[in-house]
């Protein structure tokens, strides 16, 4: 929330503004950190392209700390039933 809020301030004094309130700098912010990005919205300032970067880069980290937390626990698991086995 804390993002939309920055990328709104951020691309508020452009004439291209992509985002006209907050609610559409969230939905923006959503969008990027899930790493959908559809495209149709998207910073033109420097310092908005910057927020979209940490955006991106928190996004892939969410998701790859998710996967990493699900792949091991079917490792977890895995390894507990060759030991009950042995």
């Amino acid at each position: 929330m804390c993002r939309s809020g920055h990328i709104r301030r951020a691309q508020y004094a452009t004439r291209r503004e992509p985002f006209t309130d907050f609610g559409q700098g969230l939905c923006w912010a959503i969008v990027t950190v899930t790493t959908v990005g559809y495209g149709d919205r998207y910073p033109v300032t420097p310092f908005g392209q910057g927020v979209a970067v940490l955006l991106m880069l928190t996004g892939i980290g969410l998701i790859g700390t998710l996967t990493a937390t699900v792949a091991s626990y079917f490792v977890q698991e895995k390894t507990n039933a060759t030991d009950e086995t042995a």
